[in-house]
């Protein structure tokens, strides 16, 4: 039971570890930023500045970026890329 492969943690459907930091890396800002971004935009237009701009976007850009995360991994097992 203690093969390479289950020693290799949640990671074992990359050939090498290094390349799943990096892809994670990579997936996590291409959720984050839009994210970000969008909540910034969504709550400017409902007139928020500052601080409370600043608060409602983080919390905000953590939950989308969490959907879009899950639904980037979701897509990424049907159509068998990850496992």
């Amino acid at each position: 039971m203690n093969n390479a492969k289950n020693l290799a943690g949640s990671y074992s459907h990359f050939p090498s570890p290094m390349k799943s930091y990096v892809l994670s890396v990579i997936t996590i800002l291409c959720c984050a930023v839009p994210a970000a971004v969008a909540s910034s935009w969504a709550w400017k237009m409902f007139g928020l500045g500052g601080i409370a701009l600043a608060v409602a976007t983080v919390i905000s850009a953590m939950v989308l970026a969490t959907a879009l995360f899950a639904m980037l991994s979701a897509i990424g097992k049907a159509l068998k890329i990850t496992k």
